[in-house]
């Protein structure tokens, strides 16, 4: 007989696939923005792609509830890559809280798109 467990609230688990996996992962979220995003909201896309994707390392017979988050070192590599197209040019930190395009998420970086496929 399988016990099967539920688990609710956000997760930080471990993402099993190597750096150019998760880069291809994060370049193809990044690809779909128009041109404003949050690290917050970039952070949130990767994490439900790597679950679409059977990513994220989990445990067998565990029912996860509530969604996940990247753990700490995950997170890290997600910075890595941001700052990586910083340095190309193809990311900049959006310096302006300008109230005529505000976002309401002001905990996290904004960041806005230059370019991405150059």
């Amino acid at each position: 007989m399988t016990i099967t467990r539920y688990q609710s609230g956000g997760h930080s688990l471990k993402v099993n696939c190597d750096d150019f996996k998760f880069k291809e992962i994060a370049l193809y979220i990044l690809d779909g923005y128009e041109r404003m995003f949050t690290f917050k909201q970039l952070s949130e896309d990767v994490c439900r792609e790597f679950d679409a994707q059977n990513y994220f390392d989990k445990e067998q017979n565990v029912i996860y509830e509530g969604g996940f988050k990247l753990n700490q070192n995950d997170s890290d590599r997600l910075q890595k890559i941001v700052w990586e197209l910083i340095w190309d040019h193809k990311l900049m930190i959006d310096l302006l809280n300008d109230s005529y395009d505000y976002t309401p998420d002001r905990e996290s970086v904004r960041l806005l798109k230059v370019s991405i496929n150059e």
